[in-house]
């Protein structure tokens, strides 16, 4: 029912939720009640990007809106957008040492890792705090800038780990 409540109508009468996401897609109930409840906002030109994996920073945006942890008034004018966000995961010990970076694309294991840690209330995992996850973002970005050497996977090795190409909201 989250189309109706969203459009104010008995029947709605508008077939998108982004301008990339159909209201008759697999998982547009679910991204309804993500937009309606301010769990995922999308992207500042109306897309949504649902085949494209979520980084470090969204994660911790919105598993901090699925959880409350954070309010409107604490995300208001910060600088980067994020910050609060990976302040209220650091709070909250769900930040996984695997993690290296606020653009860190997210794997299954670390999503579900962050999801337990903050239902279950487990605080003796060990977590990076903001600064600690600040430091590794600044050096990956030196070490981004340097020129990479090009290797080839050996032969009938994969390239890359599917599960780190699977949408966002697949995550959870």
């Amino acid at each position: 029912r989250c189309f109706n409540t969203i459009s104010g109508d008995i029947i709605p009468s508008y077939s998108l939720l982004y301008t990339d996401v159909s209201t008759a897609s697999q998982n547009a109930a679910e991204l309804c009640v993500a937009m309606r409840d301010g769990i995922a906002r999308g992207y500042d030109d109306g897309s949504f990007k649902p085949n494209r994996a979520v980084n470090f920073d969204e994660a911790s945006k919105i598993l901090s809106r699925a959880y409350a942890l954070v309010s409107d008034k604490d995300t208001m004018l910060q600088d980067p957008w994020f910050k609060p966000y990976v302040q209220a995961m650091a709070k909250h010990n769900a930040i996984p040492t695997s993690v290296t970076s606020f653009s860190h694309r997210m794997k299954r294991t670390e999503s579900l890792d962050m999801i337990v840690r903050i239902s279950e209330g487990i605080t003796w995992k060990p977590s990076l705090s903001y600064a600690e996850l600040q430091k590794l973002s600044t050096k990956s970005i030196r070490m981004s800038v340097a020129p990479r050497m090009s290797v080839q996977p050996a032969n009938g090795a994969a390239s890359s780990s599917s599960s780190s190409k699977s949408p966002w909201y697949k995550f959870f």
